[in-house]
């Protein structure tokens, strides 16, 4: 009866078992490097989708229309609807959200900031002036002063309005985009009312600072301080703020804003009234370039 291993089958045996150990090994540090990668993948995807909730934030107050793409080699922007991949900065007019929000007042329990409505009917309403019922001038003027670094208020020309009646000859241009002719965006002001007011809770009244060049008034309008354009600079993606085309101002004029860092991919496309945004973002993991793109619809 063979009651030991030969020395051969010892040597066999320990072989076999090395090679498992091996595979196993190998098997094990596959799995765990496929955690990591997934775990950097889930960061990234994490860091687009706060991006992107930014970049939201911002579309969704904007001025629809007013959306155009633009080109830094040759100079040219058009309507965003119209553009392609040539086009990398995406620029816009936002209206002002925060202004038409207000602030509290105590006295009818809710926020008044600008109402975006006229009363064509009032005698205060004559240029070069409108009377804009339940709205608080004071508070848009705080509010506007504050978010702009105070580089724009109701009382320095400054603030534009776009009448929501738009004419019939229609065209980007007319925003003042680029040193184009600014035909929608007039410029608007309290003047001295702000002063005049002191004794009362807000004023409702705003005078136009050309009133020559308004044709006509309707009913309800937008305000607006600033424009916003997003820009991919190598791999920094940038936000651009506190510049305003109706004043011959570019982006470059403007405040700026890093949003994201890495970034390889950053696409936009507008079709109708939905922009859709693509944004690819990318790290270096060991050997390995890691990238990961995601894709939103603003309405």
């Amino acid at each position: 009866m063979k009651k030991s291993f030969t020395l051969m089958e010892l040597i066999f045996s320990i072989v076999i078992l090395g090679i498992s150990a091996g595979i196993t090994l190998k098997y094990i540090f596959d799995i765990y490097e496929q955690y990591h990668i997934s775990k950097e993948i889930q960061d990234l995807e994490s860091q687009i989708d706060l991006t992107l909730l930014q970049i939201t934030n911002r579309l969704s107050n904007r001025i629809k229309d007013s959306v155009i793409a633009y080109d830094r080699d040759s100079l040219n922007y058009i309507y965003a609807e119209n553009s392609d991949e040539n086009y990398e900065v995406l620029e816009w007019v936002g209206y002002d959200y925060e202004g038409n929000i207000g602030e509290w007042n105590s006295k009818i329990n809710m926020n008044i900031g600008w109402s975006g409505f006229i009363d064509l009917n009032s005698s205060d309403t004559v240029k070069p002036q409108i009377k804009t019922p339940d709205s608080n001038l004071t508070a848009v003027h705080e509010i506007i002063s504050s978010l702009s670094n105070g580089n724009c208020n109701l009382t320095n020309s400054c603030v534009a309005l776009m009448f929501n009646n738009k004419d019939s000859d229609f065209n980007v241009s007319k925003f003042g985009w680029h040193n184009s002719d600014n035909k929608y965006m007039k410029i608007v002001n309290c003047k001295d009312k702000l002063n005049d007011c002191k004794n009362k809770d807000y004023i409702d009244i705003l005078e136009f600072d050309k009133p020559d060049d308004i044709n006509e008034i309707y009913e309800q309008y937008t305000l607006s301080w600033s424009a916003y354009a997003i820009d991919l600079n190598q791999s920094t993606l940038n936000l651009y703020y506190n510049f305003r085309p109706w004043n011959n101002m570019t982006y470059e004029d403007g405040n700026i804003s890093i949003l994201d860092e890495q970034i390889s991919v950053f696409r936009f496309r507008q079709i109708g009234s939905i922009i859709r945004i693509k944004l690819c973002k990318f790290k270096e993991y060991k050997d390995k370039n890691i990238t990961t793109c995601k894709e939103r619809a603003i309405y």
